[in-house]
Parts: C-alpha cells; structure tokens; sequence
C-alpha cells in the first residue's frame, strides 16, 4: 500500500474512532468508499522545515460542521492520534486547523529498497479471475487508419496492457463491420478499377492509391474471376475480399504501433437469423413500427431515434451492437469499449437496450475519445474525412519517430480533443514533452552509469523537500496504474512521467549545490518506475 494510501486509511480509523466516541456526529460519512479530505504534498511555508517535506491535511475541514468540539481541540485531538503510529514522526497544527504530518525518514526509505527490490514488477498485481473483453479499434475497414483510429489503439492497448500488469485476464477484440451504404459504395469504385486493370492494362489511372492497389491484389490473387459480378455470390465474395485487403493492411498499421489483437468477430457470424429474432423477441415491448422502421424506444435516454431493422429488412448497426455485446458478455466478466466522441450519444441507446435486456449490471464501461483538429496558417479545422481534412497514420510514421507519435497521442487526456499543427509536423515534430522525458531518462541512465562504483545503501539518508517529493511520487505509481483503469485515461500515466521528471531535474539542481548521501538507489529505483511506467505505454527508448 502508498504511504499516502495508508496515511488515508489511518485517518479514516481515527475519524471512525471519535464517532465511537461521540465527538464526531454519527452522520459523517465518507462518500462511496472515497477519501472525503484531501492529503497533498505541502508548499515551502514559514515556519516548517523546508529541508523535511510534509503531508498537508484538511480533514477538520470537513469535521467542522460535524462536530461540537472546537476545531482546534478537534485538530489536537487527531494530531494525538496520528503520532501514535510509527510512520508519522510529527504534526504541526496552523491557526486554520490544516496539519501538516511529517513522516519518518525510514518510511520513505523503506519505499526505494520496495522499488529496487521489485524492479519491473514494481505495482504489479498478482493475477486474478476477472475476464475483460476490450475493444478499441473496430471501424471500416474499407481504407486506410486514420489518427482518430490510431488514438483510440494507443489508449486502448495501453489500458489492456496496464490491467493485464493488475492481474486481469485480457481479450483484445477487434469487430469488423464495413457497412453497408460504404461497402456498396467502394465495392463499385473497386470494380471499376479491376476492370480497368484488364481493359487498359495501365497504371497510371488516377485513383485513390488503397482503392487502386486493393483492385491490383484482388486480381492477382483471383486473375479475372470477378470481371462479371452480376451474380450475388460472386458479389459477395468480391466485397469480402476488400474487406479481407482493407483489414490486413490495419493488422499491419496497428502492428506497427504495436497493437495486435487476440479476437478478430465479423458482422456476418453475429447477424445470424435466430441471435436477430431472439433479440427482436426480447425487446419487443420497447419497440414500435415507424413506417415500416422498427424503432427502439430508449425514453429519455437518447434524442435520437434508432432503427433497429430497415423498412428494406436490413439490421441496423445497433441491433449488431446489442447482439455482439451479449455475446461478448458470456465470455467476459467486464465489457471496456473505446470509441470516438461522436458515439457519445449512440451509447445511451445500447446501454439502454441491454438494461432493457437486463444485461447491464455496471459491468460495461465506454470511453471515448475527442476528435483531432488540423491547425494550418493560423487556422483550426476538425479533422474528418468528410471535409478531406484527414491525416492517415502511416504519413505520420513517415514524419514523425514511432515513440514519440506513442506519447504524443497518450499525454493528452481523451476528454481533450488534439490539434495537430502542419507548420509543426513538416519539422518532423509533434510534441516538445517527449523530449523533456527522453533527456530526462538519458541524464538518468548516465548518471547511473557514473556512479555503478560508488553504490550505497543503507537505512538513512539525508533528505531535501524535493528529494522527499520524489521519493512519495515513486510510491504513488502503483495508485496512477489504478487510476488509468478507473478513468480508461491513460493521460494520467504520461502526466505522471512528466511531473517524475520536473522532481528528478531539482534534484539534479540541488545534488551541484549540496550532495546528498544514497543518492544512487534513489536513481535506481527513479529508472525502475520509468521503465515500466514507458513499458506500459509501449515506449522504448532502447530503439
């Protein structure tokens, strides 16, 4: 457990003990299991050792309404409390109630010998019986991979990689569903082009270069079998094999990013007759004939109307949804999709359809992730591929290095949309952080490189503030891990590198002006947490 985890949990003890006690009303509560004060590291102040860090707390804050003791005899009261316990070496009280709570020194060394003791396995959980299914990348695959879909890769992948170090049994699935409207649509402008391959014989032909190369496979894998597509069979099988062209060039996009997937589902094997009238069956009473649409009521949870079947009998993408999540939810304990901003309200819709169904018990989550913008002579557009403005992930892979594409699409939170700027990316560059972390971890590997003959460790050390904020950082890693789960927002995990990396740079500062004793195993344990923190976002520096 953090220190500031067990610091909490010490303080909830006292506060439950003065409520056994009658100084604190019955009432208080803490909210769903949450701390309901804040413990943060404390700013230089008059009269604290700066060279000692301490903890500020304000829960007799919170105690004030809740108590008819004098705040200040309710702050004396916990202090008497707090110091009884071996990891608290003192308590000061300032005139507004806030305590501020010293550690011991052997607790914070205590933490560097866990970190180098553990090494990779640093927060790492042992392995549970928890089955998550997650899925982020599904889109059509009738073109190449945009940078929304490589976001949602990243953040998605990082996730799974993340709950699979928590000791969660992780599915990566990937659903193909081209659709049809779309399929319809690059089915003829391929034709077309397969045709021409044949009549013309001439590759210069003006296209689109996916759509002309997926015509060029199809032909050489199938000569001319598909000259006449009249037939629905051999329509069908045409279709299939674009889809096939278009979901094997993402295998290799997503392999690149290092994404690979443990379950690929296609759209045909789910909307089979039975699984669709069962389903029908099932939500028949929320459901209403609309001209010839068969639409699902969701009341108020959703503004739009949804067409569960076509007036034509076609399924809509919904009902192919409800369906794929049942089935996802008998091999899974716990549903995580990521999916774009502009899901957001279709969302409602499904989760609405399967409370209907009562499958929902708070056992599927969604996140989603903003949309880009493109940021040209001072002007900003959002990127979509209705207004051409798209950019596709392998022209940044040209421009840009793998790693810091990873980071750069991490160290945003998926609430924030990202802007991406041409004057920028044409310098071969997208995010300035990325080289703060690399020099960073650098300055590290070779300061440890220099000092490999002059290792110490022992059970003190001489602490400064910032060596003592470095220090409660390193023992806050295992609770950022928890919280990227509980958010889905990796975001967390890269701001967290960023703020190790502000305290390691002071440090560096300070160690010129005065050197510290064991500042080595410091350093060590600093590189065991970067390493699996970038570990996890799939960074290597190594490459």
């Amino acid at each position: 457990m953090v220190i500031v985890h067990k610091l909490n949990k010490l303080i909830k003890n006292i506060v439950n003990e003065l409520k056994a006690e009658n100084k604190i009303f019955s009432s208080f509560k803490f909210l769903d299991g949450e701390k309901k004060f804040s413990l943060k590291m404390a700013r230089k102040t008059k009269g604290h050792n700066n060279n000692i860090n301490h903890i500020e707390c304000d829960i007799v804050f919170q105690l004030k309404k809740f108590s008819f003791i004098p705040y200040i005899e309710l702050a004396e009261e916990i202090k008497k409390r707090l110091i009884k316990d071996s990891m608290v070496k003192d308590v000061t009280i300032d005139r507004y109630g806030l305590l501020h709570i010293v550690l011991n020194e052997k607790d914070l060394v205590s933490v560097v010998n866990e970190v180098i003791k553990k090494a990779y396995k640093y927060g790492q959980e042992k392995k549970n019986n928890i089955k998550v299914n997650i899925e982020y990348t599904s889109a059509s695959p009738l073109n190449s991979l945009t940078l929304m879909n490589a976001r949602n890769a990243l953040v998605g992948e990082t996730i799974a990689r993340i709950l699979e170090y928590l000791g969660y049994q992780v599915t990566r699935e990937f659903l193909v569903y081209p659709g049809l409207k779309k399929m319809e649509k690059v089915s003829q402008i391929v034709h077309e082009q397969y045709v021409n391959l044949f009549e013309l014989n001439d590759n210069s032909i003006k296209v689109d270069k996916d759509i002309l190369e997926c015509a060029k496979n199809i032909k050489a894998q199938n000569g001319d079998l598909y000259l006449d597509i009249n037939d629905t069979i051999k329509r069908n099988k045409f279709d299939l094999a674009i889809v096939f062209y278009f979901l094997n060039k993402s295998k290799k996009q997503l392999k690149n990013l290092g994404v690979f997937f443990d379950i690929v589902s296609y759209f045909e094997d789910i909307l089979v007759k039975e699984k669709i009238d069962k389903v029908l069956e099932l939500l028949s009473p929320f459901i209403y004939d609309n001209d010839s649409n068969l639409i699902l009521n969701t009341n108020l949870d959703d503004s739009k109307e949804r067409i569960l079947v076509h007036r034509n009998g076609t399924s809509s993408y919904l009902l192919l949804d409800i369906i794929y999540h049942l089935e996802k939810l008998k091999r899974a304990d716990w549903i995580i999709d990521i999916l774009d901003a502009n899901h957001t309200q279709y969302s409602h819709s499904l989760i609405s359809a399967l409370k209907f169904l009562n499958a929902y018990n708070n056992n599927i989550d969604i996140a989603f992730c903003e949309n880009f913008q493109i940021k040209e002579n001072n002007e900003v557009k959002s990127m979509t591929e209705k207004n051409q403005n798209v950019i596709f992930i392998d022209e940044l892979v040209k421009k840009v290095n793998l790693n810091e594409i990873k980071f750069f699409f991490l160290e945003k939170s998926t609430k924030h949309q990202i802007t991406i700027e041409k004057e920028i990316l044409n310098q071969k560059k997208i995010s300035h952080n990325f080289d703060f972390i690399l020099n960073t971890y650098n300055k590290i590997n070779k300061l440890l490189d220099e000092s490999k003959n002059n290792k110490c460790y022992c059970n003190k050390m001489n602490q400064n503030n910032f060596l003592s904020k470095l220090i409660l950082r390193l023992d806050y890693f295992p609770y950022v891990l928890r919280k990227v789960i509980k958010t889905l927002n990796p975001f967390y995990l890269t701001k967290y590198l960023k703020e190790m990396c502000y305290l390691i740079n002071q440090n560096l500062k300070d160690k010129l002006k005065k050197d510290y004793r064991n500042f080595y195993p410091i350093l060590e344990a600093v590189k065991n947490v970067f390493d699996n923190g970038l570990n996890l976002l799939g960074i290597d520096f190594k490459n």
